[in-house]
């Protein structure tokens, strides 16, 4: 049951999310410093608000477990992602940081959309999105998440947190969601 909760903890979405982005825009050519940057103001405008939400809707912290309160930080989520794409454009982000943020869009809409009808993991289908989207910048990191997100599956099963049906779900959306990335 330890490691179970370990590991829900260390890759739940607002978690895995911008540490994932960050690597990746680094791998992408970015550059450290210019990743910092653009994860930093991402973080300010959107991880932020969406956490607070997550956080005062969550029973356990940022655990969401009621289906029926998760419209709440998906609401946030979406919006404010798609504000942090203003700044973003203003400011003539790399089109790597755009087509992330586009992704983060298309991704929270759907997970959203789809939680309205039946609670989808969210966290193996985070994990599982940023598996697909790591596979054009480093095959053992894409690897690793590949696996981990088995690890987060088995982990929210575990929990009882989630069905193995709404585990594989979530998987199968967050792939999905990562091939959106790649056909940008």
């Amino acid at each position: 049951m330890r490691s179970a909760e370990f590991l829900s903890k260390v890759f739940h979405p607002l978690v895995v999310l911008p540490i994932s982005a960050l690597l990746f825009l680094n791998f992408s050519g970015l550059g450290l410093s210019s990743s910092v940057y653009w994860i930093f103001l991402w973080t300010l405008i959107s991880l932020i608000p969406t956490t607070i939400t997550a956080y005062l809707t969550g029973e356990k912290g940022l655990n969401v477990s009621e289906r029926e309160l998760r419209w709440k930080p998906f609401i946030v989520g979406v919006s404010s992602l798609t504000l942090s794409l203003i700044p973003f454009w203003i400011l003539s982000a790399p089109a790597v940081v755009l087509k992330l943020g586009a992704t983060g869009v298309i991704a929270v809409t759907v997970f959203g959309l789809a939680n309205y009808f039946n609670k989808i993991s969210v966290h193996t289908g985070s994990v599982a999105c940023t598996a697909a989207v790591f596979t054009i910048v480093s095959s053992q990191a894409a690897a690793f998440l590949a696996l981990s997100s088995v690890l987060v599956g088995w982990s929210r099963v575990e929990l009882e947190r989630h069905t193995l049906i709404q585990v594989v779900q979530g998987a199968i959306l967050g792939v999905a969601c990562g091939m959106v990335f790649l056909a940008l």
